[in-house]
């Protein structure tokens, strides 16, 4: 009985870390097609392979944030995209990261992706900017509260700065040295989890460069 019951739990242990290497990789490989693709089709097909992987790995919310982070991303690569488009776009997107949110509140990458839906907003509703600086301004204030070295916080919010006009404290030149510390921190960024986000450095070296021009 007892060598029954060894062997009834090796068993058990090899498929449950059957499924966790499974779901490791291919969380890896979808996450390396997001990270290659800049097709608004493709990536759409790339959320919805998230979202297969969410409904399978219901305590995860990586899949979550991906399928969300895939979503935003389809509006960069779809010019002809209307603002009544981009709106359904950030609303979905917004959903899948609340259910992310409930998995894991105290993740710093879920308050800095939800920074980057209020920034986008902006460009849906300009007459409520200031509203949605504020709200991703509280967004990254959370995150940086959970992890001060999380490169994508400095870079977001040199975003923000670069496109506010200087009369209203924004410019170039204020947003330079949060670009800058942006990139120490990329460069300095533990990358050993294949599975956590690394997005953001090349776009932050992009918008170091406007600044240096």
């Amino acid at each position: 009985m007892r060598n029954l019951t060894l062997l009834a739990a090796f068993l058990i242990g090899s498929i449950i870390s059957g499924f966790a290497a499974n779901y490791k990789e291919t969380m890896i490989q979808t996450i390396e097609k997001l990270n290659k693709s800049q097709d608004a089709n493709e990536l759409v097909e790339i959320a919805n392979t998230f979202d297969r992987i969410a409904q399978k790995e219901s305590t995860e919310w990586l899949p979550l944030y991906y399928s969300a982070y895939a979503t935003i991303s389809t509006t960069f690569f779809n010019q002809a995209m209307s603002n009544e488009e981009k709106v359904k776009v950030f609303e979905k997107a917004q959903q899948k990261l609340d259910q992310a949110k409930k998995l894991a509140d105290n993740e710093d990458e879920i308050y800095v992706l939800q920074a980057m839906i209020y920034q986008l907003k902006i460009s849906t509703d300009n007459n409520n900017a200031y509203q949605y600086i504020m709200k991703a301004n509280e967004a990254l204030g959370r995150a940086e509260s959970i992890d001060a070295k999380n490169p994508r916080i400095p870079y977001l919010k040199g975003t923000t700065l670069f496109y506010t006009p200087t009369e209203y404290g924004g410019g170039a030149s204020v947003a330079k040295p949060l670009f800058e510390k942006a990139a120490k921190l990329f460069s300095e960024a533990d990358l050993s989890n294949q599975l956590m986000p690394n997005w953001g450095a090349y776009h932050n070296n992009m918008m170091l460069e406007q600044c240096n021009k």
